[in-house]
Parts: C-alpha cells; sequence; structure tokens
C-alpha cells in the first residue's frame, strides 16, 4: 500500500521527499516506487527485494519538478511473476512565492498612513504578513498587517507611522 508521503491526502510537498508504505507478497520477488507527471510515463525512483512494512519504501527527490499533481505508482512482484500495484495523486509546491514590496523605495523618507505597496502571490496561496523593524533593533520585528488572498502588484497594507523614527526594515 501507499500512502500520501505528506502523511495525509491533500498535503503539499516538496524537496526530497521520504515515500512510506507497506510493500510485500508471501514470496516477495520486488517492488518498485515510480512517479509521473501524467500517470502514462512511469520513472523509477526506488526499488528493492525485501519486504517493508509500514516503513520507507524509497526517497523522492522532487526538486526539479514544478509545482501540481504528480503521480506515485508502488509495483509488488513475486516470484510466480503476480503483479500488484496501488498509485497515489501527491501534489507539488516546489516553487517559492513571488513577493516584493515596491513603495515605499528603500531608504525612502514616509509619514502619516504609509501605503505598502507590492506583490504577494503563489500557485498556492495561503497568507502572508507584513512586519517592520527599527534598523536599530534589527531583530525586533513588530507585525503591521497582512491578508489571506494573493496581491499583484497593489496594496499589501497600510502603515500608520503615529511618530515612529526610522530608518526601518520590512518583513514579508
Amino acid at each position: 500500500t501507499l500512502p500520501s508521503p505528506a502523511g495525509g491526502k491533500g498535503e503539499y510537498v516538496s524537496g526530497i521527499v521520504e515515500v512510506r508504505g507497506t510493500a510485500g507478497a508471501p514470496v516477495l520477488a520486488s517492488f518498485v516506487l515510480e512517479a509521473s507527471a501524467d500517470g502514462t510515463a512511469w520513472t523509477p525512483v526506488a526499488s528493492g527485494t525485501t519486504t517493508v512494512t509500514h516503513g520507507i519504501l524509497g526517497t523522492w527527490d522532487t526538486t526539479a519538478l514544478g509545482d501540481g499533481d504528480h503521480h506515485l505508482r508502488l509495483r509488488v512482484l513475486d516470484v510466480a511473476a503476480a503483479e500488484a500495484s496501488d498509485t497515489a495523486l501527491v501534489p507539488l509546491d516546489n516553487l517559492p512565492p513571488s513577493v516584493a514590496i515596491t513603495t515605499p523605495a528603500d531608504g525612502g523618507l514616509i509619514g502619516g498612513y504609509q501605503y505598502i505597496l507590492g506583490t504577494a502571490t503563489d500557485a498556492h496561496f495561503s497568507a502572508y504578513d507584513l512586519q517592520i523593524a527599527a534598523a536599530a533593533t534589527p531583530d525586533l520585528w513588530q507585525p503591521i498587517g497582512g491578508r489571506s488572498f494573493a496581491v499583484t502588484a497593489g496594496n499589501l497594507g497600510t502603515w500608520v507611522v503615529n511618530g515612529d523614527v526610522g530608518p526601518f526594515k520590512q518583513l514579508f
């Protein structure tokens, strides 16, 4: 059997993924773990000749693969050449989000109400947070906003300066 590598259905995985499951037969000859972007052209990921029970079937390197659903297939062959297989659809998220703050400009002077303009997008977008820190205390970040929807070249939030004296750093 082949459960999702993420440990739960619908969870995104990325990078180097440890695939767990069970591969066995009364008289096992071998098993092959394979991956496919479209479910038709399969590439071997790992193989073995000993039974695996709720353990590591192999390590899947997804770093060169794009975002989206990919297929994993486990094929088990016994010594009589009988074969059984199981598949799992696995959503990948290897591409980083697109983030940029365009306004205020780096080193620019601000005051009053400052609109924070820029971009926060991703194919699997969830949310973003805006934070500021005084340059004199760069490890003391303070939240100033955030949203649970993507923004492309738009208003990310508003900073009410209220007597804050800079320079400040912005964290996305």
